[in-house]
């Protein structure tokens, strides 16, 4: 299965500051594959840079290329045997959770396996950089305001998949959502019966 990404994602920049597509890696892509079929999965929020990355693995490769839609994570999850792969993705990181092999045309923004992951509230601490300078952590440190979850997600304005999950999920969203809607069909029906209370009046 091909992951494919959104056509501005910074990971697909290489170290000569070219923007890295399909084209790229044709003779790659089909060595990789060899005689299986490529299952393209495009990435929901950039469909029209998907149709293009499509066109391009139909027409310059010699596989059998379908496209597939749904959920990447219902399909990483699901019993079916594939592979993956994908130019730079950290969907293809993520893979390894679920038992599917991955495949790199270029490389992954970060190896989460190889890196030290601090939280942003501990990183901003005074304590945390207390201890990597070499000073006496003290009682008199200040101590940093809390951050709610998603607080970078927020920031940046960017949530990629993680908003279906939170809305999909979300309890207190979900009844929100439920009740507006409820309001907005009532209102539609008292307006229907006092517009048909004013056709039906003598």
């Amino acid at each position: 299965m091909f992951i494919g990404q959104t056509e501005n994602d910074a990971s697909l920049i290489d170290e000569a500051g070219r923007i890295l597509k399909v084209d790229c890696f044709l003779e790659d892509i089909e060595r990789i594959v060899g005689s299986r079929n490529l299952i393209y999965k495009p990435h929901p929020y950039d469909m029209r840079f998907a149709k293009k990355e499509y066109r391009a693995l139909k027409r310059h490769t010699r596989l059998s290329t379908q496209i597939i839609k749904g959920d990447t994570y219902s399909l990483l999850a699901s019993d079916l045997s594939f592979e993956t792969l994908t130019i730079s993705s950290g969907t293809c990181q993520e893979a390894l959770f679920f038992n599917k092999k991955p495949f790199y045309l270029f490389k992954p923004i970060c190896n989460p396996w190889d890196h030290l992951h601090v939280r942003l509230l501990e990183f901003c601490s005074p304590a945390f950089w207390a201890e990597c300078l070499g000073y006496k952590s003290s009682k008199n440190l200040i101590t940093m305001s809390y951050h709610p979850d998603n607080v970078m997600r927020r920031f940046h304005d960017v949530w990629w998949g993680y908003s279906d999950f939170m809305i999909n999920n979300d309890q207190f969203w979900l009844h929100a959502y439920k009740t507006s809607r409820k309001n907005e069909i009532l209102r539609y029906i008292d307006s229907l019966k006092n517009n048909l209370i004013k056709l039906l009046r003598p």
